[in-house]
């Protein structure tokens, strides 16, 4: 009897001792398929989630827009975008007789100025900017000549849409400007000299770039 008792003793103690070294494996396995999955997913490569504003306006930023500008004068114009919201334009005004004027700006743009309550007004950019205007001088059939400069502040808007194999920005301007010019009458004629003025004066203008 006493050595049945130890017998059960001992199979009791090797029965303890080979679960403990099953339960001691199976939670290695489960830490080490823990590291493998923790390092799996540091090493998957991340993805940036981007919303897409499917109305936002056209970001021509490195871009170059040629087109017509229709008010006084009618002007061939230019447009350079230097990132998303900054841009210079330069134009060739063609309304001056036997002659041309140039003017050049800088422009501020507000991408976002409209709001989206519509999508027109979405893709629709507000701009500011600074620049100036020079006429060099021109002789009329009378034999008159005439030399203008101006200082310009063009404010307006640029509706620039998501129209596929077309790249078009349609805009109208309000460009409030302050100017020097000065008119000289035909040579030898008694009485008819060079007569100069200054003052403030604004012109309504609408145009179109096509972008490349």
């Amino acid at each position: 009897m006493k050595k049945l008792s130890q017998i059960t003793i001992a199979t009791t103690i090797a029965l303890v001792f080979a679960l403990s070294l099953i339960s001691a494996g199976s939670a290695n396995a489960d830490s080490t398929s823990k590291k493998k999955k923790k390092k799996k997913a540091a090493d998957a490569p991340t993805e940036e989630v981007k919303k897409v504003d499917p109305w936002a306006p056209v970001n021509y930023s490195g871009h170059i827009g040629l087109g017509l500008e229709l008010g006084y004068p009618v002007s061939l114009v230019a447009k350079y975008w230097l990132n998303s919201t900054s841009a210079i334009d330069a134009a060739m005004d063609l309304a001056y007789f036997s002659s041309v004027g140039f003017h050049a700006d800088y422009l501020h743009h507000f991408r976002d100025g409209f709001g989206h309550s519509t999508k027109f007004l979405a893709e629709t950019v507000q701009y500011v900017g600074i620049g100036a205007a020079v006429v060099p001088s021109y002789a009329s059939i009378l034999g008159f000549s005439y030399f203008g400069w101006a200082i310009r502040v063009p404010l307006g808007a640029e509706w620039l849409p998501k129209l596929e194999g077309f790249p078009l920005g349609i805009y109208a301007e309000v460009v409030p400007q302050f100017g020097f010019v000065s008119f000289s009458g035909p040579a030898g004629t008694p009485g008819l000299g060079t007569v100069s003025g200054s003052g403030f004066g604004a012109s309504i203008d609408v145009g179109a770039h096509y972008y490349f």
